[in-house]
């Protein structure tokens, strides 16, 4: 027999080595920021937005149809305070802003009408290039009213406000309500005053004020705010609530002459180019008056040269100028500028003679104060 040839015992298999385990990824902490983002932008329809500087985190109450109580929380003007009263206590920011603008239809705050009081202020700082391009469109004949009237800046009362709705609304605390002026404050201010004795009734003090009970009907372009009252409080607004309350001038962005025009005229052009003026001879109401006609009171009977207007009445059976803002349609009145002209030169009349100027530091639209009531 041949010998057996015997070959080298095989070593036992090995089983396959396991790879090094990897660390478990949390993506939940990858997906916070695009989480956060999301609801930050939930109710953001891509239009009119905010006006406050960025990184500020506002609470903003968006008020529904129904009835509502509110409490106003007053707070110290800052630098920015558009009616002048920096350090003083007062109860709400009235501003006047342009919706609409650019191609992300933004919201700007005017500084021509919100700063126009502001004496301190350098006129260049307060140069608004749409309100410029509005005065230069009145001067044409017959261009598209419509575009003139989108122009228009619209006037804001923005309050910090406690919702006494319901405990879910409460709860949230502190809130900032922004709202056309003629739905709000000129509501308040004319129920505020006793006509007998010209005092008024402080309905936004912590410690004897009055909570405002109102109704909102319909909604959007339809809404109408209805039923102002100022209902006696059991309670006073104590001082952590009143130290709460967000310094809204130095929290609202006023961007700059050339930022404003930067945005308006990028997204302008193209509307102007796709509107078709109205060819008409006759210069339209909303165009400035002349010189010849400024003479001539509103409201009388004197005859027109050949080919003018007579001085336009208002639409609402008011006085031209006296009345400005005391009616709801006045926002989107067909001679809302005409009816401003008149009443800034009615109370220039009005006005007594300014006392001797005194030097003072110019004023800048922006504070270093932080939000808040502290100082």
């Amino acid at each position: 027999m041949s010998p057996v040839t015997r070959h080298p015992a095989r070593p036992p298999a090995r089983p396959p080595a396991r790879p090094a385990p990897k660390s478990k990824i949390d993506y939940k902490a990858l997906l916070q920021k695009s989480f956060q983002s999301s609801y930050e932008k939930r109710d953001d329809s891509g239009k009119f937005g905010s006006i406050w500087k960025p990184g500020l985190e506002i609470p903003q109450w968006k008020c529904s149809e129904g009835t509502h109580i509110i409490d106003i929380i007053p707070y110290i003007g800052g630098d920015s305070e558009p009616r002048g009263l920096s350090g003083e206590l007062v109860h709400y920011l009235d501003v006047w802003v342009h919706f609409g603008v650019g191609p992300g239809e933004d919201t700007v705050v005017c500084p021509t009408k919100t700063f126009r009081d502001r004496t301190d202020i350098p006129a260049d700082m307060k140069r608004c290039p749409i309100c410029e391009e509005e005065n230069e469109l009145k001067k044409v004949d017959g261009f598209d009213d419509e575009i003139v009237k989108s122009l228009r800046s619209k006037r804001r009362s923005i309050y910090n406000i406690i919702v006494r709705d319901n405990g879910k609304e409460e709860a949230k605390g502190l809130q900032v309500w922004d709202v056309a002026f003629f739905f709000m404050e000129k509501n308040l201010i004319d129920i505020c005053k006793n006509p007998n004795t010209g005092d008024f009734d402080y309905f936004v003090s912590p410690d004897d004020g009055k909570q405002i009970k109102f109704t909102q009907k319909g909604a959007k372009k339809n809404v109408s705010f209805l039923g102002h009252v100022l209902l006696p409080r059991d309670y006073t607004i104590d001082q952590e609530t009143m130290e709460s309350a967000i310094c809204l001038d130095e929290s609202m962005e006023v961007l700059t002459y050339e930022e404003i025009a930067d945005m308006f005229f990028a997204g302008y052009e193209r509307k102007a180019e796709e509107a078709t003026p109205v060819r008409t001879a006759a210069r339209t109401s909303r165009q400035p008056i002349s010189s010849s006609e400024e003479d001539v009171p509103f409201g009388s009977d004197s005859d027109t040269s050949a080919g003018e207007e007579a001085a336009p009445e208002c639409p609402e059976g008011g006085v031209l100028g006296a009345d400005m803002d005391r009616f709801r349609a006045c926002e989107n009145c067909t001679i809302f500028n005409i009816c401003l002209e008149e009443k800034d030169r009615l109370d220039a009349e009005a006005e007594p003679a300014p006392a001797p100027a005194q030097t003072r530091k110019p004023a800048t639209l922006t504070g270093t104060r932080k939000p808040g009531l502290r100082r």
